[in-house]
């Protein structure tokens, strides 16, 4: 007899899963189940990103359009050398200097 026998693990008891015809179809209803849920998990995902998606373009869209109206009422009215005398030495010629 092995004097560390008392110590040593035990196995786990195996589960009984019962394999009849009724609780193999049950296992399969219900993996199918989960996988549905996922299904219309993701789906729900993919809609709402596109939403997103939509959002992002019409804000850029937005945007790209109010730069432009900046850029046409600042050149309508301001020429470059009135620009230039507001910009700090460093950026008037064009190009970023370091004093």
């Amino acid at each position: 007899m092995n004097p560390l026998s008392p110590f040593r693990k035990s196995e786990p008891p195996i589960a009984k899963i019962p394999t009849t015809p009724q609780a193999i179809r049950s296992r399969f209803a219900q993996m199918l189940e989960h996988i549905e849920q996922a299904y219309m998990h993701l789906d729900r995902v993919a809609q709402l990103s596109s939403s997103l998606i939509m959002d992002i373009q019409t804000g850029l869209k937005y945007i790209d359009q109010m730069r432009k109206d900046v850029v046409e009422a600042v050149g309508q009215q301001i020429d470059e050398e009135e620009i230039k005398q507001y910009a700090p030495p460093q950026y008037r010629n064009g190009e970023v200097t370091d004093g």
